[in-house]
């Protein structure tokens, strides 16, 4: 295996920033509007403050909602707590929240498109610098030969799928778990997506793990977390590779 055979980017992908108007999201106007009534029917008021920290969406862009709602007369004010607002919903408000709330009941942040989804992820694409030493060091817990180090580092290079083979206790599993110690970087993650009008929650706690990373450029729709790896294993034996009647 070569001692470098493989690059790290001259450059961290792009992430989205924080957008400032409601066209900017990507994403439907109504499915904003859906999140902040539903919002607004499960907790009876709400402030601005409050469906910032919700809903992840910029004040900028809470306000011309906010605006929107009183313009067709679907909250009232309550009064002001401190700078911010404090509303509720009409009796207007109220019959449009609960006709919405039979669509779906989520309420959370709000959703980033597939189109920008497909974007992030592609950006995101990894390309880990690796040569026999810093694969020896991810495996670095277990005793592996330098012949399946040579073998391990171009399938990893090559980013395609990967099939680890051999009897019970060889330690497949055990390499597996330990693949992704190649990978130093981190991602973002978007906490949901918009697909043909339905919000599909994305962000898993059990997968993603969050990394503190100041940054208030990044659109808080996503979460910045280490490169996640899912685990699965299964039984492969010579009788399934035959073709059989079904």
């Amino acid at each position: 295996m070569s001692e470098n055979i493989g690059a790290v980017p001259s450059s961290a992908p792009a992430r989205p920033a924080v957008p400032d108007r409601l066209e900017d999201l990507e994403v439907a106007e109504s499915t904003v509007h859906d999140l902040a009534l539903r919002y607004l029917w499960l907790h009876g008021s709400a402030t601005l403050t409050a469906l910032n920290q919700t809903l992840k969406l910029s004040f900028a862009v809470l306000e011309t909602v906010y605006h929107q709602f009183r313009q067709q007369h679907l909250i009232e004010v309550n009064g002001m707590m401190g700078d911010d607002y404090s509303f509720k919903l009409s009796a207007g408000g109220q019959a449009r929240a609960e006709a919405r709330a039979s669509a779906g009941r989520y309420v959370g942040p709000a959703p980033v498109s597939l189109a920008q989804y497909n974007r992030v992820v592609m950006a995101q694409t990894a390309s880990p610098a690796l040569d026999r030493e810093s694969l020896r060091d991810a495996l670095g817990d277990l005793v592996v030969p330098d012949g399946l180090l040579d073998a391990l580092g171009p399938a990893l290079v090559a980013r395609q799928p990967l099939l680890l083979y051999g009897g019970v206790g060889s330690g497949k599993t055990s390499i597996a778990q330990r693949i992704p110690r190649i990978f130093r970087d981190t991602v973002v993650i978007p906490y949901a997506v918009e697909v043909a009008g339905n919000v599909v929650s994305v962000f898993d706690p059990a997968i993603h793990k969050p990394v503190a990373e100041a940054d208030d450029s990044l659109d808080p729709r996503w979460v910045v977390c280490e490169r996640p790896c899912v685990t699965v294993g299964g039984e492969l034996t010579a009788a399934m590779l035959e073709l059989r009647r079904d």
